[in-house]
């Protein structure tokens, strides 16, 4: 019986070990997405700085991290993506931002996946990710140029009209 008792208080000294290492890798890695967003979406877009690649390894790094333990974060894939995308890892960033919008539809996480896109020569789908994603956030549509911007931009609002002339008026 002492042995029984002895065993479930082992049990559960240990279940309440494994809660708080949960408890304190969900607080480490919200303080990671902090840190990681902050430096990944404000990075400018050229790819040939030294320091932009360095930093982009060490959050991709940080992102997989959290990843481990929290695989179904949309916000930790969105991010390892970006960060992917700087280092021209661009299959494994398209996937991760696929994943991203399969846990959570974002509209950033469409125009970045768009941006990839174009990067990679693919106009038409990125076009098609682009105009989703400013249905939902129309300043999304300054992140690509001319003519695209205007053709997007065209696109949305369009349908905007047609929406609104379809509502029954009071």
């Amino acid at each position: 019986m002492r042995a029984l008792r002895v065993t479930l208080a082992l049990l559960l000294v240990i279940a309440g070990a494994a809660s708080a290492l949960r408890i304190f890798r969900a607080l480490r890695c919200n303080e990671v997405k902090a840190r990681v967003n902050a430096v990944t979406m404000v990075r400018d877009r050229a790819r040939n700085s030294y320091e932009q690649i360095s930093r982009a390894r060490l959050m991709a790094a940080e992102c997989s991290r959290c990843l481990e333990s929290f695989p179904n974060d949309p916000e930790f894939r969105t991010l390892l993506a970006s960060n992917q995308h700087v280092l021209a890892m661009d299959d494994e960033a398209e996937r991760n931002y696929r994943r991203s919008l399969e846990l959570n539809e974002r509209a950033e996480t469409y125009a970045f996946l768009a941006i990839l896109q174009l990067d990679n020569g693919r106009v038409e789908e990125a076009r098609k990710n682009l105009y989703h994603a400013c249905l939902f956030d129309i300043s999304l549509v300054e992140l690509v140029s001319s003519p695209m911007r205007e053709e997007v931009y065209e696109q949305v609002m369009q349908r905007h009209e047609r929406l609104r002339g379809s509502r029954p008026t009071n």
